[in-house]
């Protein structure tokens, strides 16, 4: 096992996670796969994670990644992947897969590297080796890119599946499914 990295007060969000009671990065992990699922009132803030109580792949990750850049932890980074999402990888989706025709639908998601393996923090059900066979695209991002980067991105590769494919539905109904699926998880 790992040697605890002591979280020191060296800014805001460290400051922050030590206000909690979080003293070390194992800590961090997981007071914030404890936080329950949910978009908070506004993604660009990570720090809402703490204070509304809830948050998604992104915004738990990114937190995550700007607590280890505040500390100097260089061997911490954010991944943004791209997977099949459906039933067996994500529980409780496939009635709208149905719905819509769709055997999976390619989902943008955010994880932690530690240097050793890679970290699922989503939930507490929640664990990279779930998805990992049904990656499609991984690449080192920055916590600021899970913003706009990211579901441009997103976008971008639902577009580009959809013309492989030869998928008659719209990008409109594709992402609505989309949106569906990630309604669902709340």
């Amino acid at each position: 096992m790992a040697v605890p990295k002591r979280i020191e007060d060296k800014g805001p969000v460290s400051r922050l996670f030590l206000d909690q009671g979080v003293e070390t990065f194992q800590k961090a992990q997981e007071y914030l796969r404890n936080i329950p699922y949910g978009r908070t009132s506004d993604k660009k803030d990570f720090t809402l994670v703490i204070h509304e109580n809830k948050g998604t792949c992104s915004t738990k990750h990114a937190l995550l990644s700007t607590l280890s850049s505040e500390q100097g932890w260089d061997q911490i980074e954010l991944y943004l992947c791209f997977f099949r999402m459906k039933e067996n990888n994500t529980p409780g989706i496939q009635q709208i897969l149905l719905q819509r025709k769709l055997e999976y639908i390619p989902e943008a998601h955010c994880v932690i590297f530690d240097s050793e393996k890679f970290l699922d923090i989503t939930s507490e059900d929640a664990h990279f080796d779930r998805i990992k066979t049904d990656l499609l695209f991984m690449e080192k991002i920055k916590p600021e890119d899970v913003v706009e980067y990211k579901e441009k991105r997103h976008k971008d590769y639902i577009k580009r599946w959809k013309k492989e494919l030869k998928l008659r539905q719209s990008f409109k109904h594709l992402w609505e499914a989309r949106e569906a699926c990630i309604l669902a998880l709340s």
